[in-house]
Formats: structure tokens, C-alpha cells, sequence
């Protein structure tokens, strides 16, 4: 059986239904449901069955507040996980030498050591290597 929290929580932050449907659907009566959304709406809390309920600044749904925060667990869940992730990472910024053609170049890769000037380089470098690998093996058969 849902409690009289429950039901208020579901009825008032279900979308569309007009405030006489929400009120049933918590099984409150008109002035109760809206004694509860007025004071949600001004002061940001409202007390029912001892529990205390708090409107959401992000996303202005109902959630029962056992902690001190102003946003529902789906709120600070999301905020954590794009705060986490949108760090950067540390570039490094380097004068090198191209392995390939001898050229100076500033690396600015990601935590890696660069060794080649351009992609080309890369290529090539690695083209190269595969020829001289398969000349060995051709060498010693």
C-alpha cells in the first residue's frame, strides 16, 4: 500500500492532470493537495506524515529530502557524472623531433608521447617499417 507521501509525490509530479485529478490521485482533499503545492511552489518544502518534501531547483519535480541538498537524486546523479567527465585532461605541450623526416614540431597530445610531425609521417614511418619487417623474413627463409 503507498503512503500519503508516495501518493502526493506521483500526483504532483505527473504532468498534464489538472489540480483537482492530482488532489484525488493523492488522496487528499482540493485544499490539502493545494496547501502542499502552494508551500512547495513559495517556500521550497512542505512537511507530510512527518517526512519532508522539497522541490527540485533543476527539474521542479517533488522528492523526499532526507539530506540537506536543493536537488533530487536524478539531478545530482546527472550533475556528478557531467562534472566528472567533462574534466579535461592534462595536455602536454612539448618541442620534439619527428621520427620520420627529422622535423621540430610541438606535440599537444593527451597524456601520450607524440613521435611523428603529421598523420603522413605516421604512414609512412609505419609503411616503411612493415617493408623492412617482411624484407627480414624474406631473408631468412
Amino acid at each position: 500500500m503507498e503512503s500519503a507521501v508516495d501518493k502526493f509525490i506521483g500526483a504532483y509530479n505527473r504532468s498534464g492532470v489538472n489540480f483537482i485529478r492530482a488532489a484525488y490521485l493523492a488522496g487528499m482533499t482540493y485544499t490539502q493537495y493545494m496547501r502542499h503545492v502552494k508551500e512547495l511552489r513559495d517556500k521550497k518544502v512542505t512537511w507530510i506524515e512527518g517526512l519532508r518534501i522539497k522541490h527540485c531547483e533543476d527539474c521542479g519535480k517533488a522528492y523526499i529530502a532526507y539530506y540537506k541538498g536543493f536537488k533530487c537524486n536524478t539531478c545530482k546523479v546527472l550533475e556528478k557524472y557531467n562534472t566528472e567527465n567533462s574534466i579535461p585532461k592534462k595536455i602536454h605541450f612539448a618541442e620534439k623531433h619527428c621520427d620520420y623526416c627529422g622535423k621540430t614540431f610541438i606535440d599537444r597530445t593527451l597524456n601520450q608521447h607524440g613521435r611523428f610531425c603529421s598523420p603522413e609521417c605516421s604512414r609512412n614511418f609505419h609503411k616503411k617499417r612493415r617493408l623492412i619487417a617482411k624484407e627480414r623474413k624474406a631473408n631468412k627463409k
